[in-house]
């Protein structure tokens, strides 16, 4: 499938964040990490990729590359603390004191 993105879609990013989530609920981790890969090739400002792969990587229990990951997507704009504590997908990276450390201050 990915392949063929690539033909159909070669400049947006958003087919490829869809074929990544249908890769997951698949059970192809390494498939829907290569899909988010290519959509944050395309989309280098949308930290949605970033925030997924580092979910990708949590479940994997790759925490450092889940870290790198945490980090861009911040970087690029995932600052809302609230929102960051409730993903399900970062659930692993919770009890690493790193977490807390890269919230982002509440606004007001």
């Amino acid at each position: 499938p990915l392949e063929l993105m690539q033909c159909n879609y070669p400049y947006s990013g958003t087919p490829y964040h869809y074929l990544a989530h249908y890769l997951e609920e698949k059970n192809d981790p390494a498939g829907s990490r290569r899909a988010l890969e290519m959509f944050a090739f395309l989309e280098p400002w949308n930290e949605e990729a970033e925030l997924d792969l580092a979910a990708s990587y949590a479940r994997a229990k790759e925490i450092d590359q889940a870290f790198d990951h945490l980090r861009r997507a911040i970087a690029l704009g995932a600052d809302d603390p609230t929102a960051l504590r409730d993903n399900p997908g970062l659930a692993p990276l919770r009890k690493d004191p790193r977490f807390e450390a890269l919230m982002p201050a509440q606004p007001w």
